[in-house]
């Protein structure tokens, strides 16, 4: 039963790994700040809009890491352990979040 949960995990982990790429490929094309009569207003927009697309970038980096963590582990045999305390992830914590590296004792430290 284990093995299959895993393969499940494992395979909505994929999933996520993949649209995360998309993601972040899209959010790397940068604006070209306005040209032509109302070219300030038009940059103030757009620099805005930039630098809230690099910050969400810049978070879903941090979660593909954390994705392909997990799926190393996977790969490794010593996914759902506890990073702190050595011992099982809760299930439904792993259902949460596949990527997760603690269980609940450890998060709440």
């Amino acid at each position: 039963m284990k093995k299959r949960f895993f393969k499940k995990l494992e395979e909505k982990l994929f999933l996520e790994k993949e649209f995360l790429e998309k993601e972040i490929k899209n959010l790397e094309k940068v604006p070209s700040f306005g040209e032509g009569k109302f070219s300030d207003e038009k940059e103030v927009d757009e620099a805005e809009e930039y630098f809230t697309y690099l910050a969400l970038k810049e978070e879903m980096k941090k979660r593909l890491k954390e994705v392909e963590r997990a799926l190393d582990k996977i790969k490794k045999g010593n996914f759902g352990i506890c990073e702190r305390c050595n011992k099982e992830i809760e299930i439904e914590k792993l259902l949460a979040n596949p990527a997760t590296k603690f269980c609940k004792k450890c998060t709440k430290k």
